[in-house]
């Protein structure tokens, strides 16, 4: 039975190991590129932020301590749920592959011991490696483990990883108890104490006390030694015929061997003879190779500890072996360059030559590949491979380029000739198979008909000058024609040898019946023996040749020393480059010397508006950036493919990928320079006019050549903005919630694209929309030392009354970085609302356990009662209640006028978009409301009579809806619910005591027709303590706002009550504390929509009246 049939049970399990192992170390690839920059510690920031919740193996000595001390800690706290909603996923998925290699080496053991004990009926280890296939899988199972290893601790820092299997054993939680045997992972996995960072030293007896960990029977890494040492497993020097290339035909199994040494490092240190034969064999010309996916190794600093092994490559390692070897490569490099780029030329490859020279392109081919391993990997940096510490790996690199007279640019060349002949080669080889026999049988009707023409004109029918008629030539060329029909392709061997036979006859009829006389006869035998031999050709056509060309060509040795060539590689890289300069240059023309045309022009003037020689310069500069558009762009009237190297290039996706990314880079960076350094408005207007200057005349320029380059430039314009915006508000809310989104998270980021990140300006800020929003709120309309006037729109200074900040503001923002940036504002301020209300929120929290607020909050609850409607002594209660919980008002205070603040900027905003979108998009504005109405009206049917169905049942509609309507601005920020947060019991007294303590500081200003600070008593601001009161109520259930409501108008009735039992004059004014109290009571009422018949129900009508009279 076939080991790897479907139904040989130990066939199949070692086939399933190994494929495993081999997915394992692509996943293990994979995940190094997400694993979170906190649990490397690096810098002595997130050291002093993170040192105490990211923590090594040293938990497991001491994890109540550890809990402890940050259960204890609030901040900690806060931390640890961060990492924990932030990295929780990726931290599990990189858990399970660390926890998959220890599974993979138990269930290889398990296996060993099943082949041991008989379990699988006639297969023993020994009988394994008697099998082909057996022989390659039980090698590849141990070479995979060991790259596993070497891979998981190249990749995964030591302390890296146990941080990261510490962080999943606290966030699993039992979970990652029951379901895994973490010591065993713990002691497979914990620091080995290597470094891949330059200048480290190697730890002593590493790796091999890292490959001891888990024991593995001996005789089985004896025989996988063995059979990788003496036997050609994957017999691939049949593809390699020329002992010049041993080395090179068995290079995978070299790296096998290496790898798999490390389970028997005795061998490595003491068996000199193993070790001598080891290097003849597979090293006699080379020292760096590739261990798997283009992971490099230098063995001279690999086997510098190792006696044996250091002196068996002694012998490769002679100058004047690496200077033969680099003289001979760097000879075979120019020799093969001329050869690939003669044999690409246009026509040279074609079917027919593909056909009679076969043989010589696969052995050029060869050639190519055998020189580009060597110099790719032997010229590679040395901090590739991590020899870059090594003194003699640097003295020998330095001889290598020095010998090879190594130039990166023809390394390259060759590179891509020798990958386009292989594209080009293995095209024809698929064509040419699967057209076989449809060629076979075209070439035998060819020459079938010239034999029968033949027959015919010696049969006297078909007359041919000087040629007369023959019977017995007639007969042959008919029997000829039939023995051609007669050929088959299903044995082509007996079918090869009769066309041979046939070739033959054919040639020796001229002579023997000298037909050499007639040129009509002998072009048709020339015909016939023409097709013969194409026949002969189309036989020998088999998928070997595939196979050997897949094996030549593999350059999986270069996977990660192929990035040393990038920057020669950047070649269309150049066409959006030019075109970013000489668009540069158009902006400054047209933003700076070129004056607009009005719409009216005398006639005297047109001269000056004329501007020749300005407008020539810009359109010989839109000439110019159409012509590499016109080249590589897909230019007007170019709508096809080019061959770029190995593979067809889309030229328009190639252009706008490369626009796309240097246009993002260009954008991003000026966007940064958005945002002033100093607080000052005239400075913040500067900078949004410079920038709206840059992008309109950016986008003008590009609005003119996109008919030139044939793309939609205005479209590409309107994405990636609209993603560099989204992905900088993303980046920046990072900072506001507890699960961050990483880059590789993102919908916005692009591997293709990139959008490039700039190093923070301040400690507050990420990026140019954080810095321009905290401008604007901090310094700008700061509540303590400013003052808003509804009225106006428009925020003062509170002492000097200049203007400070206009509502225009937020046109001059859309104006200079766009609708989707001003979106970007508005959405990133709800973040900053969400923040604050939540730490309120929080701060209630902590501040209810104290016993000092429970007394003083249960001693007031009887006399704020609804039975009591007014309260005796006010003044001393009400300021008692006050003083007694000052702390928290001030805070509250604080908190309400924070997000009242960030509130208005949001109407602002939204009532901007609102604008731009009815007067530059009326249609969709008109769409979107009738839209929302009547989806409103349907829910509100449905809520009035649930037996009509709700109209968007699974919320699609519903949130692709807010999406457009945020954008175009028909939001209302005043009445949107943010959080979800439960409500104190206490809610509705802490806001009157927070409202009673701001008495003293704020007055109603008939002046400015709305709550005012008191001249001398400046740090709260009327109209944002409203709105951040209004918005903290809509958080909550509405019998926290009646509650609120009748408790302020139980104050108002109060102070109002007392004034007048305590006045001798019938006609004295309401105490301060009541006007301001109405006032407040009246703009909540106002702001939430509540009747003034629910608020006269509160608050006395004549109360009322005098307030508003």
């Amino acid at each position: 039975m076939d080991l790897l049939a479907e139904n040989n049970v130990c066939g199949q399990a070692l086939l399933r190991l190994v494929a495993r192992g081999n997915s394992i170390i692509a996943e293990l690839m994979r995940l190094s590129d997400y694993v979170p920059q906190v649990f490397r510690l690096e810098t002595k920031a997130e050291q002093q932020k993170y040192g105490d919740v990211v923590l090594d193996f040293t938990f497991f000595k001491a994890a109540d301590g550890f809990n402890k001390k940050i259960e204890n800690s609030s901040v900690l706290m806060d931390i640890d749920d961060e990492l924990r909603e932030s990295h929780r996923s990726i931290l599990g998925r990189i858990y399970s592959v660390f926890e998959s290699i220890h599974r993979y080496v138990s269930d290889l053991n398990s296996f060993l011991q099943d082949l041991h004990e008989g379990t699988f009926i006639q297969r023993t280890l020994e009988n394994m490696f008697l099998n082909e296939d057996g022989k390659q899988l039980m090698c590849e199972a141990l070479y995979l483990y060991g790259v596993m290893l070497l891979v998981v601790d190249n990749l995964f820092p030591g302390l890296v990883r146990e941080r990261i299997i510490v962080a999943h054993h606290r966030y699993a939680g039992q979970k990652a108890s029951s379901d895994t045997n973490i010591d065993d992972v713990c002691k497979l996995l914990r620091s080995t104490g290597y470094s891949s960072l330059p200048g480290t030293k190697r730890p002593l007896s590493y790796p091999e006390d890292y490959f001891r960990r888990v024991e593995l029977p001996g005789n089985y890494v004896s025989l996988v030694l063995g059979y990788l040492r003496s036997d050609d497993i994957y017999h691939q020097v049949q593809a390699y015929p020329s002992p010049e290339h041993r080395s090179t035909a068995l290079a995978n199994q070299a790296a096998m061997l290496y790898v798999c040494l490390y389970f028997s490092p005795n061998i490595l240190t003491s068996h000199t003879a193993k070790m001598r034969e080891t290097v003849d064999k597979f090293f006699p010309d080379n020292w760096v190779l590739s261990y798997y996916m283009g992971l490099s190794v230098n063995l001279i600093e690999a086997w510098e500890p190792y006696k044996a092994a250091k002196q068996a490559l002694n012998n490769t390692l002679e100058v004047t072996n690496i200077k033969e070897q680099a003289t001979r490569i760097s000879a075979k490099v120019v020799k093969l360059l001329k050869q690939t780029e003669q044999l690409r030329a246009e026509g040279a490859m074609s079917e027919g030559r593909v056909l009679d020279h076969s043989n010589r392109i696969l052995n050029l081919l060869r050639e190519c590949n055998v020189a580009l391993r060597w110099v790719v990997l032997h010229a590679a940096s040395l901090s590739r491979g991590g020899a870059e510490s090594n003194r003699r790996c640097k003295a020998v690199r330095d001889q290598v380029v020095a010998d090879l007279q190594y130039m990166p640019m023809t390394v390259f060349q060759l590179l891509l000739n020798t990958a386009g002949l292989e594209h080009h080669l293995a095209q024809i080889y698929k064509r040419l198979v699967a057209e076989k026999e449809e060629n076979w049988n075209k070439y035998c009707m060819e020459a079938n008909q010239q034999a029968l023409e033949l027959s015919e004109v010696f049969s006297g029918n078909r007359p041919l000058a000087r040629v007369e008629k023959n019977d017995r030539l007639n007969k042959w060329f008919r029997d000829i024609g039939e023995e051609i029909m007669s050929l088959t392709l299903e044995d082509p061997g007996q079918s090869g040898r009769k066309i041979i036979q046939l070739i033959q006859a054919m040639k020796e009829v001229k002579e023997y019946h000298s037909l050499e006389s007639s040129a009509g006869v002998v072009q048709a035998i020339n015909e016939v023996v023409t097709a013969l031999q194409s026949l002969v050709r189309v036989a020998g056509i088999t998928e070997d040749e595939l196979v050997t060309l897949s094996l030549i060509s593999d350059l999986s040795y270069a996977w990660v020393l192929v990035d040393d060539y990038t920057p020669i590689m950047q070649v269309l890289q150049i066409i959006p480059e030019t075109m970013f300069s000489l668009l540069a240059k158009i902006i400054k023309l047209q933003t700076e010397r070129i004056k607009e045309v009005p719409t009216r022009l005398d006639k005297d003037k047109m001269r000056d508006f004329a501007q020749l020689p300005e407008r020539y310069q810009a359109s010989d500069l839109q000439w110019l950036s159409e012509s590499p558009g016109g080249r590589v762009g897909g230019g007007r009237g170019h709508d096809g493919h080019d061959a770029g190297g190995v593979i067809q290039v889309d030229p328009r996706a190639c252009w706008r990928t490369g626009c796309g990314g240097r246009w993002c880079c260009w954008r991003q960076g000026y966007c940064t320079t958005a945002s002033p350094s100093t607080p000052r408005l005239s400075e913040l207007y500067r900078r949004l006019t410079v920038v709206g200057q840059q992008m309109n005349g950016f986008r003008t320029s590009f609005e003119y050549i996109q008919d030139y380059i044939s793309m939609y430039g205005l479209k590409i314009w309107q994405e990636e903005m609209s993603r560099i915006i989204n992905y900088n508000v993303e980046q920046e809310c990072n900072q506001l919630v507890k699960k961050k989104i990483s880059d590789h998270e993102s919908i916005y980021q692009s591997v293709a694209i990139p959008i490039p990140k700039f190093p923070p300006a301040d400690t507050q800020s990420v990026n140019f929309i954080g810095r321009l929003v905290r401008e604007i709120c901090e310094s700008l309309t700061q509540s303590k030392c400013t003052v808003y006037v509804p009225q106006l729109r428009t925020w003062y200074d509170s002492r000097s009354h200049a203007e400070v900040l206009s509502s225009s503001v937020m046109g001059a923002v859309e104006a200079s970085i766009s609708t989707a940036g001003l979106t970007g504002v508005d959405k990133l301020l709800a973040f900053l609302i969400v923040t604050e209300l939540q730490f309120g929120a929080g701060s209630g929290d902590g501040v209810e356990e104290g016993r000092h607020l429970k007394e003083a909050l249960r001693t007031m609850m009887p006399q704020l009662s609804q039975d009591c409607p007014v309260v005796a002594q006010p003044v001393r209660q009400y300021t008692g209640w006050s003083q007694r919980t000052n702390k928290l008002c001030v805070f509250m205070g604080d908190r309400i006028m924070r997000v009242g603040q960030l509130q208005i900027l949001r109407v602002h905003a939204a009532s901007r978009l609102n604008s731009s979108c009815k007067f530059d998009a009326k249609y969709l504005a008109a769409a979107l409301s009738t839209m929302n109405e009547s989806l409103m009206a349907d829910v509100k049917q449905h809520y009035s009579d649930p037996t009509r169905p709700y109209p968007d049942e699974d919320g699609d509609l519903t949130s692709e809806l807010s999406v457009f309507l945020e954008w175009c601005g028909m939001t209302q920020p005043l009445d949107r619910i943010y959080t979800t947060t439960h409500a104190l019991p206490p809610l509705a007294l802490l806001l009157l005591l927070t409202v009673v303590s701001v008495f003293p500081k704020i007055h109603f200003s008939k002046q400015v027709g709305c709550l005012a600070g008191i001249r001398g008593n400046e740090g709260v601001d009327g109209e944002p303590f409203l709105v951040g009161l209004v918005t903290v109520l809509r958080q909550y259930h509405q019998d926290h706002t009646r509650r609120f409501l009748q408790l302020l108008a139980q104050c108002v009735t109060s102070y109002a009550a007392h004034t007048a039992a305590n006045s001798v004059n019938k006609g004295v004014e309401l105490p301060h504390e009541a006007t301001t109290g109405l006032a407040v009571l009246e703009e909540v009422a106002k702001k939430m929509s509540i009747p003034k018949k629910t608020l006269s129900l509160y608050v006395p009508k004549h109360l009322l009246a005098a307030h508003n009279g």
